[in-house]
């Protein structure tokens, strides 16, 4: 594991101009790259990032390497025990992932909390879409569930999203905003 550095967003731009997917999430993405600046880890996982991971020298987990040739794990999030060992990490990063782990979400934290010492999750907050859909009006109930009621540290919505900062060393934790 090597040094850590996040994206820039020269480099976000780069890869929104091949793909329109990522059209309108540097927003909470810039929010992201804030919180692991200061966070500063030596080790990081993120998970689901598709062709983009948020940061430079973390390990990748996806379902395949679809999108990322480098990814490390090609692994279901919703299978546990995960294929590394117990605080592997100090930081686990999953943006827009949570809802797509259809009825797994509170296994797959306790996997994040297992091999992390922190964690920043985003979420689709309150989207008023099909309610079929797995973006379907998430709120901070919701996200209680998904995390095992563990108290985030932080918590930042911007515009419909919302992202949770989690510092498993510290389980005072308080909402800042």
């Amino acid at each position: 594991m090597g040094s850590i550095t996040c994206i820039t967003r020269q480099e976000f731009i780069e890869i929104k101009n091949k793909n329109k997917y990522w059209m309108g999430r540097w927003s909470y993405m810039r929010e992201v790259v804030l919180i692991i600046n200061e966070i500063n880890p030596s080790s990081a996982l993120e998970i689901g990032s598709r062709e983009l991971p948020i940061m430079h020298g973390s390990d990748v987990m996806d379902l395949s390497r679809k999108y990322l040739s480098s990814v490390k794990y090609v692994w279901d999030a919703t299978r546990v025990p995960w294929p590394m060992g117990d605080r592997h990490y100090d930081l686990v990063v999953a943006l827009q992932v949570w809802e797509h782990l259809l009825g797994f979400q509170k296994e797959a934290f306790a996997e994040v909390m297992r091999v992390a010492r922190r964690a920043i999750l985003s979420f689709s907050y309150k989207w008023q879409c099909n309610p079929k859909d797995c973006h379907y009006n998430i709120d901070e109930a919701k996200i209680a569930e998904w995390t095992l009621n563990v108290k985030p540290v932080l918590i930042k919505q911007v515009g419909t999203r919302i992202i949770y900062y989690f510092d498993f060393d510290n389980q005072l934790g308080h909402c800042l905003s």
